[in-house]
């Protein structure tokens, strides 16, 4: 058997409480290589938003530098060889790859997950359920607000999380809440080309059919009869009277529940965990003349600058982006 090569790899500046050896990419990594965990990676360094660690260099060569945020963030004041970030598209041309934060939680290690692809691209059954429509969010803005309101005229929306909380204690299992209901509004923090979260993926898993507002790109990553995508509508009361419609039609609440999940039932191969890990590979076989490495060995800074001032919002944003891309390790098959 054909041993793994070694590979020296180090992790700076990722959210609080960040696991290494259950990133994504990490574990795709360990599928091909005997990864050794530094202070400073010989091999490979990755980079986040979420603070301003100063990394060392080892003189004149330097690792392959991979910067990942799945948040709407341009890296900046840094030089990187690989960007894994939310938009389509960059000047930094072959360097940059989108990486949407919905891919990040697939979970391509666990066929018992509902996250797994054997899950994701199953025959997907319809089940009633009594309860409406469900809201969770912890973080209040105006947006997402008005339109609870709006729909909640028409029928009861519940408030499962934190902000406009209706229903008593904010749920614990989100996932297991979000499977009560027939539909759920899943709505991004922000609209920025290429911003596809986990809001869209986490109720299609628990088959409560999402009403989306966020990038036209979901209309792509995902098959687009399997939600409803918020911005087809002329405003919020177009949107909320077609969600009643489909509410009090059976064959139409089937209809996208039991749609595939992706279009041609495929997930998509430039969003694999695969396909990104065949990229660094392919970088760090490429000499560094080929792939020009910059010559910036001497300071490294943060790569969002203020982050003292904007710490508390980046840490609340790394713990949730953090709980998605690690859950699948722990969550069970529903």
């Amino acid at each position: 058997m054909t041993s793994r090569p070694e590979l020296s790899v180090s992790f700076h500046n990722f959210w609080p409480g960040f696991d290494p050896k259950t990133f994504f990419l990490t574990r795709e990594l360990m599928r091909r290589f005997n990864l050794r965990f530094d202070l400073c990676g010989r091999d490979l360094q990755f980079f986040s938003v979420f603070g301003k660690e100063l990394v060392p260099t080892r003189g004149r060569e330097r690792a392959l530098r991979v910067w990942f945020s799945g948040e709407v963030f341009e890296p900046s004041r840094m030089i990187y060889d690989l960007h894994f970030g939310s938009l389509p598209e960059s000047l930094w041309g072959k360097r940059w790859v989108r990486c949407p934060v919905w891919s990040a939680g697939i979970n391509w290690w666990d066929d018992t997950s509902p996250y797994s692809p054997s899950h994701l691209l199953a025959e997907r059954r319809f089940e009633p359920r009594e309860k409406f429509c469900n809201f969770i969010y912890s973080n209040r803005t105006s947006f997402r607000t008005e339109f609870f309101d709006l729909l909640g005229k028409r029928r009861r929306v519940d408030s499962c999380g934190r902000v406009l909380n209706n229903v008593g204690d904010p749920c614990v299992d989100k996932f297991k809440a979000v499977s009560e209901y027939q539909f759920t509004i899943a709505f991004e923090n922000a609209l920025s080309p290429g911003y596809v979260a986990e809001k869209l993926i986490d109720p299609i898993v628990a088959r409560s059919i999402p009403i989306y507002w966020g990038a036209s790109e979901a209309k792509t990553d995902f098959n687009s009869d399997a939600f409803i995508f918020a911005r087809d509508f002329q405003s919020f009361d177009d949107l909320a009277d077609h969600v009643i419609k489909v509410s009090d039609s059976r064959e139409a609440m089937e209809r996208l529940v039991t749609a595939p999940v992706f279009p041609d039932n495929r997930i998509p191969e430039q969003f694999t965990a695969s396909h990104y890990v065949n990229l660094i590979v392919e970088a760090l076989s490429t000499p560094q003349t080929t792939i020009e490495r910059h010559a910036l060995n001497d300071t490294l800074i943060a790569d969002q600058p203020g982050y003292s001032r904007k710490g508390k919002g980046l840490e609340r944003l790394g713990k949730r982006i953090g709980k998605h891309v690690a859950r699948f390790a722990r969550m069970p098959l529903r």
